[in-house]
């Protein structure tokens, strides 16, 4: 599998096989969704997922809970 199938079976796929694809599973206007962003590309390097070094900001419920961008906030 490419990285980007690898995702969207960790994301899309996994929440279609638990009868939660209209409210998880993809970013789209009106669904639940907690965000990881990196810095990197991981649809061609899924690697950067595993280093938190690259972890820009971590989004649970709306609100930045870790990453480079929640130290900066404080």
């Amino acid at each position: 599998l490419s990285p980007l199938e690898v995702l969207k079976c960790a994301t899309q796929t996994g929440a279609e096989i638990m009868g939660r694809g209209h409210d998880l599973g993809t970013l789209e206007k009106g669904k639940l969704a907690d965000v990881l962003v990196v810095a990197g590309d991981p649809t061609t390097d899924i690697g950067v997922l595993q280093d938190r070094q690259r972890f820009i900001a971590v989004m649970q419920g709306g609100l930045i809970k870790a990453g480079r961008l929640a130290a900066a906030i404080g």
